[in-house]
């Protein structure tokens, strides 16, 4: 005879990821804050904050985001200036639940660049 399963809920709230850049070039190492809300299918606000090694906010030169699922490939995400070093795009529609890889560009100088990805659950 099998074991009983339990079901377990899945986590609920944004999604939230820190991933570190480095672009090589002076200045251009730090961190970025990752924020899905609400982390659900439909309509979702995407938030990238900057940081410096130190923490403090850091405006870049050019920040670019996708989200990907290997069902629909890449949607944009167009992300706005909205504060010192926070980048926001609103209203960005997941269609559907599973794992997404969101990609982001950072170009710190005319030449110095990254790209660094973190998958994020979608209920």
């Amino acid at each position: 005879m099998e074991p009983g399963r339990t079901a377990t809920a899945a986590p609920s709230g944004p999604a939230h990821r820190v991933i570190r850049y480095d672009t090589g070039g002076p200045n251009g190492r730090g961190q970025l804050i990752v924020d899905v809300d609400p982390a659900i299918a439909g309509p979702n606000t995407v938030r990238v904050t900057v940081e410096d090694p130190s923490g403090a906010p850091h405006d870049v030169a050019e920040l670019h985001s996708t989200l990907t699922v290997r069902q629909l490939g890449a949607f944009p995400v167009a992300l706005q200036h909205t504060a010192p070093g926070e980048y926001v795009a609103q209203a960005v529609q997941l269609p559907f639940s599973g794992t997404w890889q969101l990609t982001v560009t950072v170009r710190t100088s005319d030449i110095d660049e990254t790209t660094v990805a973190t998958p994020i659950d979608i209920r």
